[in-house]
């Protein structure tokens, strides 16, 4: 998020921004603990809203790719805290880190962002005005995909299913970013996984286990089209 924020900005003035980074903060403090409601429903609604709320206050522009950035922080903190974890001495911690990051990065986005977008509302443009357009639709669509698969994880005994939640929002939050089409990109998904998966058997039996991780991320690192990401993703 520090680096996304010195060079990317919400897309609207300074002061709606500085709004904007605020609910996604607080989206991303109240998000681990949704896992500790007893009602699926409530808990699909609970996630649907939140990521709705990061995706309307960060995405204006999703070309320049905050979807999959905020996206992916959701993901990765949902899934990374257990629910033994979650107390009100952690909240009270966490909470407490959070609003000096708030605090940090607000600075940062007034010192590059300041001057940019200076008639654009956070708030017509997203309730007032094309409320109903394709961008719109996706983003809610977006949000209620990834919160369906938090909620149905917790009934699937699947070790990882982080990597899938990473998987599906790798293929739909680049909206707008990549000319590839969303077909292109699935079918590139299931290819590129059975090799990336075969590639994963194949090299564990030479290197010890603990450096394939490290190798995929390497690999990541110096990989340009999504295709190759995909396979190198599966060594996660």
């Amino acid at each position: 998020m520090l680096m996304s924020i010195r060079f990317v900005d919400f897309g609207y003035k300074i002061s709606h921004s500085i709004i904007s980074l605020a609910i996604v903060m607080l989206s991303l403090l109240i998000a681990p603990y949704v896992q500790l409601i007893k009602w699926s429903a409530m808990g699909v609604l609970i996630h649907f809203i939140l990521l709705s709320s990061i995706l309307l206050a960060t995405a204006s522009d999703p070309k320049m790719g905050n979807a999959s950035l905020y996206g992916f922080s959701y993901l990765f903190i949902v899934y990374s805290l257990p629910k033994d974890l979650l107390n009100k001495d952690f909240f009270t911690q966490t909470g407490s880190l959070l609003f000096l990051f708030f605090c940090w990065f607000s600075v940062i986005l007034y010192r590059k962002h300041r001057e940019k977008n200076r008639g654009k509302s956070l708030f017509r443009k997203n309730f007032l005005k094309d409320i109903y357009s394709q961008q719109k639709i996706w983003m809610l669509s977006y949000a209620f995909g990834i919160s369906l698969l938090i909620v149905a994880g917790e009934y699937v005994p699947f070790q990882r299913l982080m990597w899938a939640g990473f998987a599906f929002s790798s293929i739909v939050s680049s909206y707008g970013l990549m000319s590839i089409g969303f077909k292109e990109r699935a079918v590139d998904r299931i290819i590129s996984s059975l090799i990336g998966c075969a590639l994963f058997i194949g090299i564990s039996q030479f290197i010890p286990f603990a450096w394939v991780g490290i190798l995929g991320g390497l690999a990541l690192g110096i990989c340009s089209t999504y295709r190759y990401k995909t396979i190198f993703n599966c060594f996660g």
